[in-house]
């Protein structure tokens, strides 16, 4: 077995960068035929996806930070 112990994080790491650079070479070698002028972008589906995730974990914070979240005793 090639990983053991502690390793075993590391090789589930290891397989998912090879997974990215696997998948980014098939995306690079395809041909694309694009509807919109944005979608001459690399990755830019992938880029905007990151951009909204990270605004709604934002909003989300900020949210809490205003008191969306009641006390551990609100029912008492």
């Amino acid at each position: 077995m090639l990983f053991t112990g502690k390793e075993k994080r590391y090789r589930a790491l290891i397989l998912s960068l090879l997974m990215f650079l696997i998948l980014l070479f098939i995306e690079v070698l395809t041909k694309k035929y694009v509807h919109f002028s944005v979608e001459k972008i690399p990755s830019f589906y992938a880029i905007l996806g990151f951009l909204f995730a990270y605004l709604i974990i934002f909003i989300t914070y900020l949210a809490k930070k205003i008191g969306l979240n009641k006390k551990e005793d609100y029912y008492d």
